[in-house]
């Protein structure tokens, strides 16, 4: 493993902040307190590839999110990360859109799902836009779809593989 790629998984693990990577490449990682850079902490994100996007957009009252790409078990720690740091679920509205997902796995539906109780635990009124199958299925087994503030808007019918 080069020296960069272990710079960037050690970093990864203690960002502080996870920048835009839907518009300008992979994401941008900015920390202060593990000794590089934002220099070397960029460089070395420049040259690994993650599966996952994200962006956000808020406005007044409401805060909408986009995923894409794959999201699985590495990226859970990151998903977290960036939601913690910029995502204010008590905004009101909280709209996910996951049009551009292709793919994630069981440890991300949970982080999914866990993302979306907490918001619910704190008042907001969130809509899952073009949720893939097993998340939408999820949603269901666990009663989400009760809610009087979670919506489930257009759900995706996934391809089998083969």
């Amino acid at each position: 493993m080069s020296a960069g790629l272990t710079a960037l998984r050690n970093v990864w693990r203690q960002a502080t902040q996870i920048g835009d990577g839907l518009q300008n490449g992979p994401p941008v990682l900015a920390t202060s307190d593990n000794g590089l850079d934002a220099a070397q902490i960029n460089a070395a994100a420049s040259r690994y590839t993650c599966g996952m996007k994200l962006r956000h957009q808020t406005e007044p009252g409401s805060v909408w999110v986009w995923l894409s790409g794959d999201l699985d078990a590495g990226q859970c720690g990151c998903l977290r990360a960036y939601w913690d740091r910029h995502i204010d679920t008590g905004a009101g509205c909280l709209d996910i859109d996951l049009t551009d997902l292709d793919d994630l796995d069981g440890q991300s539906v949970a982080v999914m799902v866990d993302i979306v109780r907490n918001a619910l635990d704190g008042g907001a009124r969130v809509a899952v836009h073009r949720a893939p199958q097993m998340l939408a299925h999820t949603f269901y087994k666990i009663g989400l779809l009760s809610q009087p503030q979670f919506e489930l808007i257009d759900p995706r019918q996934d391809e089998p593989y083969g």
